[in-house]
């Protein structure tokens, strides 16, 4: 994180032992909470392009799961990257009705319902029925 031009968002896990930075650069940082140890970090190509023709950030907003095994990035293109916290493995992007940037991302662990938005509002729900146990 040293030298890197920050801007962007700092959230702490649920559970308070994570802590997730982003720059307005398209930098993602995992740290551990007590030592600072960097656990894993990426990047998301901060000029890629919304619906409307503008250049757009690559991180917008940032939150963990509940039980802070995964972290989700809202990009400026409108879509959710979910990464695993353990190593920073892609689990998989949600296209959703952003054609903006996603502004906002907030997890409700009463009801596992993920809520985004930028001029609209998208509630994500888990698929129960898709998985295979």
């Amino acid at each position: 994180v040293n030298g890197t031009r920050m801007g962007g968002v700092l959230k702490f896990s649920p559970d308070g032992k994570l802590i997730v930075i982003t720059t307005h650069l398209g930098h993602v940082f995992l740290l551990d909470a007590f030592n600072g140890q960097e656990i894993f970090s990426l990047r998301l190509p901060a000029s890629q392009r919304n619906t409307d023709g503008g250049s757009a950030p690559g991180v917008v907003d940032v939150t963990f799961t509940p039980d802070s095994q995964n972290i989700l990035v809202g990009c400026g293109d409108g879509r959710i990257h979910v990464f695993q916290c353990s190593n920073g493995h892609l689990i998989c992007r949600l296209e959703g009705p952003h054609g903006m940037s996603c502004r906002a991302l907030a997890f409700n662990p009463k009801f596992m319902m993920l809520a985004s938005a930028c001029k609209v509002t998208a509630f994500w729900l888990p698929a129960f029925e898709q998985l295979q146990i």
